[in-house]
């Protein structure tokens, strides 16, 4: 029978590389060695990240992006930051991501020996539980910059998996899937996919919308 690993993504912005691609590679190495030919690897990281980007690109409203640019600028440049917007401060820095998580991949689980690797694009994290606090919360005082946000959202998103796919698109070990679709039609047709409804959390979103982690 296949052996079939399932690698949770973590935040690359957080630690760098996904503990998860080290920790599942170095168990399929040592576990499934004599089996190389039927492992599968997936992997699906990203959506944590972007969803730190908003978190630090909201207050930008009253700090005029000090905190975004703080957490953008531990990827990129000085000259890579000087003379953009925040917005293509954002999509750069969401590159940078996917290169994080590509590097990952390649070294953790490809080097390794994995011979079946698939790399799931980052969701829609507008339709997450989380997000749409944070937007509900915002939209109270600035209805302009909430009705934005998701459109930069979309963009670093898209930035992301445009970039996580040009970097696998020669790896005949790797197939990336597409995600991002997947989970949108899910919540756009829910009664196709044998789900009774996708707009109420099953669980409440704890916390204050409006404060952010420093």
């Amino acid at each position: 029978t296949s052996q079939v690993g399932v690698i949770a993504g973590a935040s690359a912005a957080a630690i760098m590389i996904p503990v998860g691609i080290v920790a599942g590679g170095v168990y399929m190495h040592k576990r499934h060695k004599r089996q190389e030919q039927d492992r599968v690897l997936m992997e699906g990281g990203g959506g944590n990240d972007i969803l730190v980007m908003v978190e630090a690109f909201i207050p930008s409203i009253f700090d005029g992006g000090q905190r975004f640019l703080g957490l953008t600028g531990e990827l990129l440049s000085p000259a890579e930051l000087s003379g953009s917007t925040l917005p293509q401060v954002g999509v750069a820095y969401a590159a940078k991501l996917a290169n994080l998580l590509a590097d990952a991949v390649e070294a953790q689980a490809l080097a390794r020996g994995a011979q079946r690797v698939v790399v799931l694009t980052v969701p829609d994290i507008g339709v997450t539980p989380r997000y749409m606090a944070r937007q509900r919360w915002m939209a109270g005082f600035h209805a302009a910059g909430a009705a934005q946000l998701k459109g930069q959202v979309d963009e670093w998103t898209a930035a992301f998996n445009a970039q996580l796919q040009t970097r696998f698109a020669d790896h005949s070990r790797v197939v990336v899937v597409d995600f991002h679709a997947e989970l949108n039609a899910w919540v756009t047709n829910p009664a196709l996919h044998g789900f009774t409804q996708t707009t109420t959390p099953a669980c409440p979103v704890l916390g204050d919308p409006g404060h952010f982690p420093a």
